[in-house]
């Protein structure tokens, strides 16, 4: 089983996978999605310091997060990221910054 974590892309929060989430749960594996630092319901975290260094610490965190939560199986739940962002250099750093 998959464990999914679903990353929007800009001006976005975690409530646009709202309909995708079920989808990926009803196939049985887990799904959650994050919002990023200064975006959607974090809006009020916005600060000038903010940039992808920020948001990739956060998607790091939540992955790290639901890694810590399966102790018994981490085989099983290993995170995968589905990450929606306007530059491809995004996805390629979230990459470098991710165990093995």
């Amino acid at each position: 089983m998959a464990n999914y974590l679903l990353v929007h892309g800009a001006w976005h929060g975690a409530w646009c996978w709202r309909h995708v989430l079920p989808l990926l749960r009803s196939g049985g594996g887990e799904a959650h999605a994050v919002t990023l630092t200064g975006l959607g319901d974090r809006a009020h975290l916005a600060h000038a310091g903010i940039n992808l260094d920020t948001h990739i610490q956060d998607v790091i965190g939540v992955i790290e997060a639901e890694e810590r939560n399966c102790p018994t199986r981490p085989a099983a739940c290993h995170v995968v990221p589905l990450v929606s962002f306007l530059r491809s250099s995004s996805t390629t750093s979230l990459t470098f910054f991710l165990p093995k």
